[in-house]
């Protein structure tokens, strides 16, 4: 049942306050907005204190622990999937979802949802947009599918404002893609000729507010910067921008055993045209020198 109390006018909850979730709550705590944000660690809910968020200790992968969240005028759901946390990836992507959506529909007004582009297919180079009926072609793709599904049957069912953005590769300080990889000169795997479709942590952030605030019920977009590239062409970018060695490929020879790799590149015109949303990272040229730059910053700032 929906709390009837009012919330406070702006107030976010952000749940899953990981990378992206911080970037969101740092956006939103300029803005002036009263921001909450769930963790499972008390540790880290220090840190999240430390930043301006209020913070909410709460496993959401248990449904028998007792949760009680603020009241608040909308919600950003970005819970990520850690890989080193041994569970299964269902009981994250999906089952954790499903459990929580009764809760936050209690406690917000509307909500908001991060996804991924991994949800469509494509295979041959070919341009995607929110109307691409290609299905996803990896497990983790199928999962974030189907709780797409999930969500907006829930949204419809109890007329709950629920929106979806689809972020493409997410990319900021302190982590750029196969960075590690790239210092030590180790051969990348993958077809470096294949499409990458990437975004600034921030302007996944800023279009995540977007959809929260501006979005109509049931909403999808796809939120990717406005310059996909071929792989290659992203690693000799980060490499040069890092003082790497040239990146070396490694050898992939056809395979038909071989699950098909998504090959696409994503559209993010409706996410511009319905929400006025623009990225300020418009390609890798802006976005990993910013990246970089920040790095350097903080770094400064820590030896102070």
């Amino acid at each position: 049942m929906r709390d009837s109390h009012p919330p406070r006018p702006g107030s976010v909850l952000i749940v899953g306050c990981g990378y992206l979730g911080r970037r969101i709550a740092r956006q939103l705590i300029r803005q002036g907005r009263d921001v909450f944000g769930t963790t499972r660690s008390p540790a880290k809910a220090e840190q999240l204190r430390s930043l301006g968020i209020h913070p909410v200790v709460v496993d959401l992968t248990d449904s028998t622990t007792e949760v009680v969240l603020p009241r608040v005028a909308g919600a950003i759901y970005c819970v990520g999937y850690d890989r080193s946390s041994g569970m299964p990836q269902r009981a994250v992507v999906v089952d954790a979802l499903i459990a929580t959506l009764p809760r936050l529909h209690a406690r917000a007004d509307k909500l908001a949802v991060a996804s991924t582009t991994g949800v469509l297919g494509g295979t041959h180079g070919e341009w995607v947009d929110e109307t691409t009926t290609a299905p996803p072609l990896t497990e983790s793709g199928r999962l974030h599918a189907e709780a797409e599904q999930a969500i907006l049957e829930f949204g419809q069912r109890h007329v709950w404002p629920v929106s979806i953005v689809r972020l493409a590769g997410l990319y900021g300080p302190g982590r750029l893609i196969r960075r590690a990889d790239l210092l030590a000169g180790r051969p990348l795997s993958g077809d470096p000729d294949k499409w990458l479709n990437l975004i600034h942590i921030d302007d996944a952030a800023a279009a995540l507010i977007a959809s929260l605030d501006h979005a109509p019920p049931g909403a999808i977009y796809l939120a990717a910067d406005d310059r996909p590239l071929p792989r290659r062409d992203y690693y000799l970018t980060s490499a040069r921008l890092l003082g790497a060695p040239e990146p070396q490929f490694e050898s992939n020879p056809a395979n038909p055993d071989r699950p098909a790799e998504p090959n696409r590149r994503v559209r993010n015109r409706r996410l511009k045209q319905d929400l006025n949303w623009k990225p300020t990272h418009p390609t890798i040229d802006e976005g990993l020198v910013a990246a970089l730059e920040e790095e350097q910053r903080d770094a400064h700032a820590e030896t102070f």
